[in-house]
């Protein structure tokens, strides 16, 4: 596992021996910390590295530690950083001045290290607690914008969809060819549009609350065919061969229509970004009383960079972005979470240029919603 990103601290004193006594007492934090000699260097560095926190000299010659934390408390960035102010003088005028400069908190030298080690973790602490209840707020705000947003687009897409079948039924009288052509993109980027709808309102869904499934005991081979039948269509229009092998037909309790939207989008998302006349292969088996679902493309693939990015909500790889292969970024994490609703897990192996692996594994051990147990390996 790797360690979590080092807090950066900028001490500034113009005295050699106080920097140093500061640094080593926190030297057994998870603390990057950088020395500035004068109050010049201390807002240089602090504007280019953006540090978490800053420990400076209230009284030094010249850009004293004043003038240093009151200026950068009129830029945003710095609002609330933390900042300590370090003076020989104990006195309340002292204290009252660290106070207007926008200081959070005033040590007299010389200070205990031990003291001021703890004084940095629990302001430390205190601004990542801040941070994060700020980020939970945003996430939240974010997720009820776009349930809003997705749900008051849900209607009038529908209806547009409805007039636009009656228009194309020559319900309301005869099309010309040009008309009927003009009408289908509109209908085309219409479906579009409401299944990107769907997709956010799932995803919403799924951050709020979790996946609700209604379980039957399904044969897991009869869902895969389906699904390669319809992406056929499109591989057979780009000349890819699409093919489906059954080792095994192996029947479990799953919520067969969203193991269906996930077998959709993982073997859409392999025909889509391979290229014309390439392969996509699906298989399925059954091994350890679990049941696998692998799609295997020739496809431009994944860079190793961004592989552990690709669940991430609306992520696009860079390649797609720049063959301006359409997408949303929201088919893999719909995808992983009825996996993982299924308490399965989902797998993936990529070669930039090569093409990419997707192995879904299941295990057969569910009941359905009766209390029913399917047979590893059996038919439905």
């Amino acid at each position: 596992m790797e360690n979590p990103a080092r807090i950066t601290i900028v001490v500034c004193d113009d005295e050699a021996s106080t920097r140093q006594l500061a640094c080593a007492a926190l030297a057994g934090g998870n603390y990057s910390i950088i020395e500035a000699v004068d109050g010049n260097e201390a807002v240089e560095l602090a504007r280019s590295v953006r540090p978490d926190l800053m420990v400076i000299d209230m009284m030094m010659p010249g850009r004293n530690g004043l003038d240093v934390v009151a200026e950068l408390r009129t830029d945003p960035e710095f609002a609330d950083m933390p900042a300590i102010l370090l003076t020989a003088h104990d006195a309340i005028s002292h204290r009252d001045a660290a106070a207007d400069a926008g200081a959070d908190r005033f040590m007299t030298k010389p200070f205990s290290p031990l003291k001021l080690a703890s004084v940095v973790d629990g302001l430390i602490r205190k601004r990542l607690a801040t941070q994060n209840k700020r980020l939970r707020e945003l996430d939240r705000l974010k997720d009820e914008f776009i349930a809003l947003v997705s749900h008051e687009l849900r209607t009038p897409l529908t209806s547009i969809g409805g007039y636009l079948e009656l228009i194309l039924e020559e319900e309301v009288g005869e099309l010309t060819t040009q008309q009927r052509r003009f009408i289908e993109v509109i209908e085309r980027n219409a479906q579009r549009l409401l299944r990107l709808v769907g997709d956010l309102l799932l995803v919403a869904q799924i951050e709020a609350s979790g996946l609700g499934l209604e379980r039957s005991v399904v044969d897991l081979a009869k869902l895969a065919a389906e699904a390669v039948e319809t992406a056929r269509p499109r591989a057979d229009k780009k000349g890819i061969d699409l093919s489906l092998v059954c080792e095994e037909e192996p029947a479990l309790a799953c919520d067969p229509a969203r193991l269906a939207q996930a077998l959709d989008n993982l073997i859409s998302n392999a025909v889509k970004f391979t290229p014309e006349g390439g392969h996509v292969e699906v298989r399925v088996s059954c091994r350890q009383g679990r049941a696998a679902i692998e799609i295997e493309d020739t496809g431009i693939g994944i860079s190793p960079v961004e592989r552990d990015a690709i669940f991430a909500p609306f992520f696009r790889a860079s390649n797609a972005v720049e063959r301006e292969i359409q997408g949303t970024g929201l088919g893999l994490v719909i995808t992983k979470a009825i996996v993982l609703a299924h308490r399965g897990e989902i797998h993936v192996e990529s070669e930039e240029g090569i093409g990419t692996t997707v192995r879904v594994e299941l295990p057969l051990e569910h009941k359905d919603g009766n209390g029913a147990s399917p047979a590893a390996g059996g038919a439905a």
